[in-house]
């Protein structure tokens, strides 16, 4: 090891053809690893037709703009309505109709149900104890059904119909009665309280101090 060190630093680094042909020989080295890597794993299936102006490393990043939905349904009429980007290192597939959602998140959304092992949203959700960033499995189907039993077509026409009337009425009553009032309206706190109840769909009452 000694010997190795040693020999490093004999060598001149300022020489331009030492420096050229050490470049040459790192991307070789990549080249061929990233060869054989392919080589030797199995053929992953084809992506999704493309967009053109990908570029080397950032992939599609600066050429979706400002408004991406609005890049989003350019390309859907050029490429169809399911097309993939590259997003950096990661591959993206647009879905860019309502067909194609229902038929790959809804009907088989068992087969597309995986998420992404993403570290910042895993610690933003407490390691996906918020199941709407959890991970497939019993945890993420146990809060889906609960949640499906909720707010399904029936249950929102049973519960939150009248919930919302009730509450819309005394919101009003709520602005006409304190509106002229000495001491005016605090609509902040009169706006949550209504959108809290709305949303829970239970009456939350204010807090007297």
């Amino acid at each position: 090891m000694e010997d190795l060190k040693n020999f490093i630093a004999t060598i001149n680094w300022t020489d331009p053809n030492l420096i050229l042909g050490t470049v040459a020989a790192v991307t070789a080295v990549g080249v061929a690893s990233h060869l054989l890597t392919n080589s030797s794993s199995p053929k992953a299936l084809p992506l999704a037709p493309s967009p053109r102006g990908r570029l080397p490393i950032l992939g599609h990043v600066l050429v979706i703009g400002t408004s991406p939905h609005t890049k989003f349904t350019e390309w859907s009429k050029e490429l169809g309505p399911v097309f993939s980007l590259k997003m950096g290192a990661q591959h993206w597939i647009i879905l860019n109709s309502a067909k194609p959602v229902r038929d790959l998140l809804d009907i088989r959304g068992s087969n597309y149900s995986g998420r992404h092992n993403n570290p910042i949203l895993s610690m933003l959700s407490r390691d996906g104890e918020m199941y709407g960033f959890a991970m497939n499995g019993d945890f993420l189907r146990k809060w889906r059904r609960l949640t499906n039993n909720t707010i399904s077509k029936s249950k929102l026409q049973a519960n939150y119909n009248h919930m919302f009337n009730s509450e819309s009425r005394a919101y009003l009553a709520t602005l006409l009665r304190e509106g002229g009032g000495p001491e005016g309206l605090d609509i902040d706190n009169a706006t949550y309280l209504y959108t809290v109840s709305i949303a829970r769909c239970n009456i939350v009452e204010p807090i007297k101090i």
